[in-house]
This record gives C-alpha cells, structure tokens and sequence, in this order.
C-alpha cells in the first residue's frame, strides 16, 4: 500500500519484545455535506483475561478522523480511502491472553461498530 507493505500475522501468538499492529480501512462513513469530511473515532481497548473472567488492561487515545484532522483534499469521491491503524509494544503486557476490542464510530450517522480479536503475549 503505497510504500508501505502490509504483511498479515498468521498468527496470535505474540512475543513480548515485538509490537501487535493493526490496519485498517473504513468504509461507507457519513460525510458533512458542508465539508465532504466523514466525522468517526476509533478506539483500541485492551482486556487481560484472568482466571475465566475479562478486565480493562489498557487503551490507546481515541483516532479522530474529520474536517480537522484529514487532508484539506481528502475527498471519498476522488476514491481517497479512510485508514486507521496503530502499533502498540507489548513489552508492558504481561505475559497471558488478551482481547483487543476495536470500535469505529460514525459520529454524523450516529453509527457504532466493533470488532475484537484475542491474542496471547509470551515471554519467548
């Protein structure tokens, strides 16, 4: 993509001396017909699982994506593209299971979606 290669993990089994990475494209955001801007947050909530049951470990700041973030040129009809990603080091996750719970919402069309993965973080 662009310069940028996108190799996916076949895996979710992590090392804790490397970093889990996500990327991602948005589609069918609503956009502000005074701008042409779509108006969403995403968000990165991180669960540790811990004796059969789930609590917050931690999160990442929210990703605007607007009118005042993106490119003044940024235009869905030009076939620009909504991305978000974000590469979080697991060397402060202790080592166990984990859920990463990502949730993308459409503020201007009052829109929520989430989506989750589990993964694991070893020592080796």
């Amino acid at each position: 993509m662009g310069a940028m290669e996108i190799v996916p993990a076949f895996s979710t089994k992590f090392n804790k001396q490397t970093e889990l990475s996500t990327f991602m494209l948005i589609y069918n955001a609503k956009t502000d017909p005074t701008n042409n801007k779509p108006d969403v947050t995403v968000e990165y909530n991180f669960y540790v699982k811990q004796s059969g049951a789930e609590k917050f470990f931690n999160k990442t700041n929210p990703q605007a994506l607007n009118a005042q973030t993106l490119p003044a040129n940024f235009d869905f009809a030009a076939g620009h593209q909504l991305q978000s990603g974000q590469a979080v080091p697991l060397a402060s996750f202790p080592e166990g299971d984990y859920r990463l719970e990502i949730k993308v919402v459409d503020k201007l069309a009052s829109k929520t979606l989430m989506r989750e993965i589990n993964f694991s973080v070893s020592g080796s």
